[in-house]
């Protein structure tokens, strides 16, 4: 990214503060076949959907064709479980269930394009 393109970014970041609204483990995303875990961030005005997911092995057959193997999606599927674990450490729960209503740090670029979230550690 060139200098101009970087800052005009930089400009365009908003902060949102809300909660974790709602957190599945299953299948969902493009044509409901990645498995993951799927995340619903905001507040009572306006939401945002997000998820840490791949090919489901049970519905996707990789072949030759695809620009990925078994060991990518197993590496996917092993760094989404690492996220998890962190954000549960994080946000002093032991269950996926226990995130609903955590307090979260919403960061959007360009307007309303999902950058990056995090939980408030710092409130709880």
């Amino acid at each position: 990214m060139d200098k101009i393109t970087e800052a005009m970014v930089m400009d365009s970041l908003r902060i949102s503060l809300g909660k974790i609204k709602s957190v599945r483990v299953g299948l969902g995303d493009y044509q409901e076949c990645m498995y993951g875990y799927h995340f619903t961030l905001g507040t009572d005005a306006s939401s945002v959907n997000t998820s840490w997911c791949t090919w489901d092995p049970a519905t996707i057959v990789r072949s030759d064709y695809c620009n990925w193997t078994e060991a990518d999606r197993d590496t996917e599927l092993a760094m989404n479980d690492r996220k998890m674990s962190q954000l549960l450490k994080d946000a002093k729960v032991d269950n996926v269930n226990d995130l609903i209503g955590i307090p979260v740090e919403i960061t959007f670029a360009g307007g309303n394009v999902l950058r990056k979230w995090r939980i408030l550690k710092e409130v709880l």
